[in-house]
């Protein structure tokens, strides 16, 4: 009954984040964007600043060597949110890319990384994709693909088996390092006898009668 509990919590809490995403307002034009932030079917090749981005059918990531990769250019402040109305599909090989622009400290975090996606989502193989995806449907995985974030789908996520394998290794040494590191624990004493009591004192033995004399 508590995992049934916190189930339901998980899929209100999905839901409540995929409602929040979907409502942002798309980013107003901005120079060197497209006009209303649109991300069209192929975003591949193309470089974002941050902002939230909307697509009004699917998008994808094509192969075309290093310009197929999608780059998010900002710092570790910039926000990048993506409405996907239908799916996404990163093709095999290719990688969204978190580029620093020169300003703050560093380049973008996957943790403000977004891809709402009111479809399904594909990796293809060896794909990498950096965020949190909030899938409507499904997330599939292909051979060696990866995600630097979370992947959280109301419906299903397929995961390969090697790696399945390697998270369940991973937990078998995990308990294995804890069952090591327990401290010492020496063994309880067995519970002692109490010590015999002293015997009681005895009156002192009198000594002999010595024997009769002979008659004389």
């Amino acid at each position: 009954q508590g995992q049934n509990v916190m189930a339901i919590l998980a899929v209100d809490h999905f839901r409540a984040a995929y409602a929040n995403v979907s409502a942002r307002p798309v980013s107003v034009e901005a120079v060197g964007q497209p006009a209303t932030y649109a991300l069209g079917t192929n975003i591949g090749g193309r470089t974002f600043t941050p902002g939230t981005y909307h697509a009004a059918a699917g998008a994808g990531v094509e192969p075309a060597g290093v310009s197929g990769n999608a780059f998010l250019r900002g710092n570790e402040s910039s926000v990048f949110i993506f409405q996907v109305t239908g799916a996404l599909v990163l093709a095999a090989d290719t990688e969204i890319v978190l580029q620093w622009d020169g300003t703050g400290t560093g380049p973008p975090v996957a943790t403000n990384v977004i891809w709402q996606v009111a479809s399904y989502t594909t990796l293809g193989a060896r794909a990498t994709l950096r965020g949190t995806i909030l899938c409507a449907s499904y997330i599939s995985f292909g051979a060696a693909a990866k995600v630097y974030g979370r992947a959280l789908a109301e419906g299903y996520v397929v995961i390969p088996a090697g790696l399945i394998d390697e998270v369940y290794n991973l937990v078998e040494i995990a308990e294995e390092e804890a069952a090591a590191k327990k401290p010492f624990s020496p063994p309880s004493p067995s519970p002692s006898r109490p010590p015999s009591p002293p015997p009681p004192n005895l009156p002192p033995s009198p000594p002999p009668s010595p024997p009769p004399s002979p008659p004389r």
